[in-house]
């Protein structure tokens, strides 16, 4: 099994290095010895292997044979990793053939394989491909919602690289749709290429709120709330900016007063208030003030919005702004 499992290893780096004669005879060589002494791990291993390399190379036909008993040995063993390894791959191999619907059936299935296994990474990657299949069939309200949901999982792995995709193809929805969308499309899209260099917290954390800007025009309250400005905020935290902390919190407080949940956006607009505050920006506390007012004055709360006018007059008196 050693000599198998080192054939098997030596063709996937021949794979990865293109050098796919070499790929093929080693991965060839694994299949043979792990079948004959009845290692049923080793041999969907080596399958998978093989079908994956048949489908670089176009040899659809091999492919899907090969990919097709591997997944059929991985559901027999319990291997739900492999199965849903498999049945991405199989997914590929059909999106690359233009049958889009079974395509996208496969990755479904793909992707229960993975819940069952526990797999984040690989199920961020399948839904990154189910996305791209929901794109080309031009439904790009269930490719959103793909997308969204990679991008949530590639922010909690932390993986820059993850990251990059969804956004890159947020940016092309939003894009292709209303021209509200259309606003967000460019910052969206340009962050996405700085994800790929592995930049910080701040620039995820700016890409989110953007992409929480586009939902929330789009009236998709729900959606802005959950995947753009909570985790926008709490990036923005933890890498030390309060401005951009701010910002978020503000757009969290507008988010609650468009649902009509006047305290908690009250809240929202308070902690933005005391955050700007505390590294006395003043431009911000103003910011944070006009929403106080607002969500003041949409529920009748006159005095409220009397004192916060009051506080705003102060501050426009000591720092000058009447005068300039």
């Amino acid at each position: 099994m050693g000599t198998a499992n080192a054939l098997q290893g030596l063709g996937e780096i021949y794979r990865a290095q293109s050098r796919n004669r070499e790929a093929e005879e080693a991965l060839k060589k694994a299949l043979e010895i792990h079948s004959r002494i009845g290692n049923d791990m080793g041999t969907a291993n080596a399958l998978q292997g093989l079908g994956d390399l048949h489908r670089t190379q176009s040899r659809s036909q091999e492919a899907e044979k090969c990919l097709t008993k591997a997944q059929h040995i991985y559901s027999l063993i319990g291997d739900d990793l492999g199965t849903g390894n498999t049945l991405r791959s199989l997914g590929l191999l059909l999106s690359e053939r233009g049958q889009h619907d079974k395509a996208q059936s496969l990755f479904c299935e793909a992707l229960s394989a993975y819940d069952r296994e526990g797999s984040s990474f690989s199920r961020a990657q399948t839904l990154l491909y189910l996305a791209a299949t929901y794109l080309t069939k031009g439904n790009f309200v269930e490719a959103e919602g793909s997308l969204n949901e990679a991008l949530i999982i590639s922010i909690q792995l932390g993986d820059d690289r993850l990251q990059a995709r969804p956004l890159a193809l947020l940016s092309r929805i939003f894009s292709s749709g209303s021209q509200y969308s259309v606003t967000f499309a460019a910052p969206l899209h340009t962050r996405a290429a700085r994800r790929q260099t592995g930049d910080d917290d701040i620039l995820r954390g700016a890409a989110l709120h953007d992409h929480g800007k586009a939902f929330l025009i789009q009236s998709k309250y729900g959606q802005a709330q959950a995947d753009a400005y909570s985790l926008s905020r709490a990036l923005f935290s933890r890498a030390g900016d309060a401005r951009g902390e701010a910002s978020a919190l503000r757009s969290l407080g507008t988010l609650y007063t468009l649902q009509g949940q006047f305290e908690l956006a009250a809240n929202r607009f308070a902690q933005a208030r005391s955050t700007s505050v505390a590294i006395s920006d003043y431009d911000g506390e103003l910011m944070a003030l006009g929403c106080l007012m607002g969500a003041c004055l949409l529920q009748n709360k006159f005095a409220g919005l009397r004192s916060y006018c009051v506080e705003a007059l102060k501050i426009y008196d000591r720092t000058q702004y009447l005068g300039s």
